[in-house]
């Protein structure tokens, strides 16, 4: 059995990417660094790819810990399509 503050842990580091994400895509999140007095410059530092699959990557680890999520599905057919 997986330990309970590993899994809160885990659930926490998902919650706050999920977060870091969403400013991200609002254009909240940017960086700014200095070269000296008055000079420096800002841009948006994060790739919201690496930033999903980390999510992702997270989310697969505490489904294994917690022996849960989802079962894979098949294709869904429209009704009265037997095949």
């Amino acid at each position: 059995m997986a330990d309970p503050l590993q899994i809160a842990e885990l659930r926490t580091k998902i919650a706050e990417a999920k977060t870091a994400l969403h400013r991200l895509m609002l254009g909240d999140k940017e960086v700014e660094v200095n070269f000296g007095v008055n000079r420096g410059t800002k841009w948006a530092q994060a790739n919201p790819d690496k930033l999903r699959a980390y999510i992702n990557e997270l989310e697969t680890e505490l489904a294994g810990m917690v022996g849960g999520g989802a079962r894979p599905r098949g294709p869904i057919y429209p009704m009265g399509d037997a095949r």
